[in-house]
Parts: C-alpha cells; structure tokens; sequence
C-alpha cells in the first residue's frame, strides 16, 4: 500500500483482526499513537484472553460471515489481521447459519493451502467493501533491515550456508510448505511445515541427541523468509524472542532472516539476549 498521509490514516475506522501473540497489541499502541480510530476484533479462544477482555467484539472463528456483519454495522473501512494462527480443521470450526450458508455460495475457500486459503479470504473482504491492510501499513518499524542486527559476526562458514540457503530459498519457496529451514555446510537438516518455525528447531535439537547430526560448537543455520506469493497482508513472518530462545536451546549458531519482509517482535529483547547468548542474528537480501 503506498505511504498513507496522517490525514488519510485519521479517515480509517480500522479493525484489528486480533490472533495469539503480541502483534495486535502492538499495532493497537501504534494506533492510538498516531490517533488512528479501531476496533479490537478478537478471536475467541485464540487472541490472548487479556486483550479479549478489552476487545470491542470477540467472535468464534466458525462465525465468519456474522463478524463481516458486525464489521460493516461498525462501518469498518479497513481491517488488518495480526498475532499468530494455527489453521484448525473444518470439523473444529463450528460455523454458525450465516457462514455455512456463505460457504454455499464460495464452496472453495478453505479448500487449498494456508496462501490459497488466506489469498481468497482477502478477495473477499475487499469484495464485501473493506481495504485489507498489512500490519506494517500501520507500522513500518516492525520489519527487520538488512546487515548485521545482533551476535557475533558470521562466519565464513557461515556466510556460504547464507549463500547456499538463499539457492534453495529460489528452490522450494514457491510451494506452500513453510516459511524456513536450516541449513548447516551446504545440506539441509529440516524444512518447516504445518508444525511451524518454532517445532521445527525443537526437531533439530532431538536429532543432536539422537547423534544424527553431529558436530562441534553450535551447528545450523536458521533461515526465515517470506513466500513469493505470500499475501503479506495476512500472513507477515514474525520472529520473537521464543524463536530465538527456541534456537539457542537446539545449538543453532545463526539466524537469517529476509529483510524489509519478516517482521522482528520483542526487539530489544532478542538483541539482548542474542548478544548474551554470542548467537548470530542478520539481515538478509534473498533477492
């Protein structure tokens, strides 16, 4: 979206799709900082139940089509989804009448892969009237830049597993199968999937017990990236301090992340605790 004018930001009445995780409390501060009219939005059973409590509507996420409803009553003009969700199965959903009867008439929306499935919730949103907004439309500052952001420099090692990892990168990104992987000495020792970035490096540290992977001194290279055709808007890569925790407790020496598109949460924390730890974490063009 291009650079909004304080103005233009002022005309919003912006909902905020809020999920697990810190993000859409962070967005609600950048909004009331730049005096921005929302609405917490929050998803019953998911969006941390100290923000639901202060939320202005809380839906179940089976009752799509009655949120959409209440959404256009609010006179809603965009709507930003933040924070972390697992996708659950249709048998867990529990649409209500009006959403069962939406999905008559769009059968194939949740049919597909996560960007499949959240490409076509999109169109729907701007169908019905609303303008769908990426969270650093609100806040520009939460994407990661490139270089060096914490840890000690890379090695050169290191700097060839970066270089190799952004081949595979080009490889494998277009699937739909996760936002990272870990490379150590040119092989790649896990790719993530449904199970998510954190699991993932919770597999590498069971395969160092294992002996599968062996070594010396902190072994992998976590690289996090976005999809090429990831709608950012809904689906932003983020990084926190668990992640980070999660790597140092695996022995990874490195974490990558592709600049200007992974969002870093808990910032000063993780270069804390990144320099504590003498765990490398970078910026990286993946172009």
């Amino acid at each position: 979206m291009p650079a909004k004018t304080l103005d233009q930001m002022n005309d919003m009445r912006l909902a905020i799709i809020s999920c697990a995780g810190e993000l859409p409390k962070r967005l609600r501060d950048q909004c009331i900082k730049d005096n921005i009219e929302h609405f917490i939005i929050a998803i019953k059973g998911i969006c941390d139940p100290d923000l639901t409590a202060q939320a202005d509507e809380v839906f179940p996420i089976g009752h799509f089509a009655t949120a959409v409803k209440r959404l256009q009553q609010l006179q809603i003009t965009h709507i930003v989804m933040a924070g972390h969700l697992v996708r659950p199965s249709l048998l867990d959903m529990r649409f209500d009448l009006s959403t069962l009867n939406l999905l008559r008439k769009h059968r194939n929306v949740l049919i597909g892969g996560d960007d499949t499935v959240l490409s076509r919730i999109s169109n729907y949103f701007e169908e019905v009237g609303f303008q769908v907004l990426g969270v650093t439309d609100i806040d520009p500052s939460l994407f990661a830049q490139q270089g060096l952001i914490a840890g000690p420099k890379p090695s050169q090692q290191v700097l060839e597993d970066i270089e190799c990892g952004k081949n595979i990168y080009h490889q494998i990104a277009s699937a739909d199968i996760g936002q990272s992987f870990i490379m150590h000495q040119g092989s790649v020792l896990a790719v993530e999937a449904r199970e998510g970035t954190d699991l993932m490096i919770e597999r590498i540290a069971e395969l160092k017990e294992k002996g599968r992977i062996r070594g010396r001194g902190k072994i992998g290279v976590l690289m996090k990236y976005q999809k090429p055709n990831q709608d950012m808007r809904l689906d932003t890569p983020v990084i926190g301090l668990k992640t980070v925790e999660n790597a140092v407790a695996a022995g990874l020496s490195t974490i990558v992340i592709s600049a200007g598109n992974v969002i870093v949460m808990q910032y000063d924390d993780i270069i804390r605790y990144c320099n504590a730890q003498s765990i490398t974490l970078i910026g990286v063009d993946f172009a």
